[in-house]
């Protein structure tokens, strides 16, 4: 059976508590694994592969990337580096009164410094009605700072919006990349779900303080990710992967119909 391929970026601690989120949402068929434990053979066994906060390594990046150009449906959460970079996705240039070449100067900056996060105090997800999702992801808020401002090139599938209704950003992009589909998200749920449960907690000092329930948001994503992948009807190739560059949004890329087929067994 295809599984959930769960990637994890680096050593944060949040990124631990994703396996008790899905079994609390009612997936249990996955697996959750270091970015260099990631392989061809691993890739070949899933039917959608998550990569958690943060950037991954190059080789992590083609790997993933590679897959979504063969076929693979791709789910990257608040993404930043070299997978940002490899998904269009761009720290969000607020504009600004100061002169023409200042503010070139400015956006410039802010597209060359990975570490320059518009990160975003208190949000919402707010799924546009023209993405057609019939079974959207459950609403999702996303306080302290577990969102960031940025552009995507791709289908805007739902914003961000701040505590007044203001667009901050975009909250989810639905592109495709070569053969496969991408979901882009300027959030992270497993740190908003967190944050929403048990504030500014600290991780290490409260593990026993688990949360069990929240939102069936992450549920969602994975459904609709995995509905395109079932819908482009193209196997993943059994040999390597091609390492070319990721292929332009197809023109004309129709919007798809949420319809999650994978169903959790204990």
């Amino acid at each position: 059976m295809p599984l959930i391929l769960l990637v994890k970026p680096n050593c944060n601690l949040e990124h631990e508590f994703v396996a008790e989120l899905l079994k609390a949402e009612g997936l249990f068929h996955f697996k959750l694994i270091a970015a260099d434990e990631l392989t061809e053979a691993l890739l070949r066994q899933s039917l959608v592969v998550v990569t958690l906060r943060g950037d991954l390594d190059d080789r992590a990046t083609r790997l993933v990337i590679d897959y979504a150009c063969a076929g693979g449906g791709l789910l990257s959460l608040m993404p930043s580096g070299t997978l940002a970079d490899r998904l269009g996705v761009k720290p969000w240039i607020i504009g600004s009164t100061q002169k023409p070449q200042k503010e070139k100067q400015l956006a410039e900056e802010q597209v060359n410094c990975a570490s320059n996060l518009q990160l975003i105090e208190h949000a919402k997800v707010a799924i546009r009605p023209s993405s057609e999702l019939p079974v959207p992801p459950e609403p999702l808020y996303c306080p302290l700072q577990s969102s960031f401002s940025m552009t995507c090139p791709g289908e805007r599938v739902a914003d961000l919006l701040d505590e007044t209704g203001k667009q901050r950003g975009l909250a989810i992009v639905r592109k495709r990349i070569g053969r496969g589909t991408a979901y882009v998200t300027g959030y992270d749920p497993v740190g908003s779900v967190l944050r929403l449960r048990h504030g500014t907690w600290c991780l290490d000092q409260n593990s026993a303080m688990l949360p069990l329930r929240g939102p069936r948001h992450i549920f969602g994503l994975i459904g609709i990710t995995t509905w395109e992948t079932a819908t482009n009807d193209l196997p993943i190739p059994t040999g390597g992967y091609s390492s070319g560059p990721v292929a332009p949004d197809a023109p004309g890329f129709a919007s798809a119909h949420a319809g999650a087929s994978l169903v959790a067994s204990a």
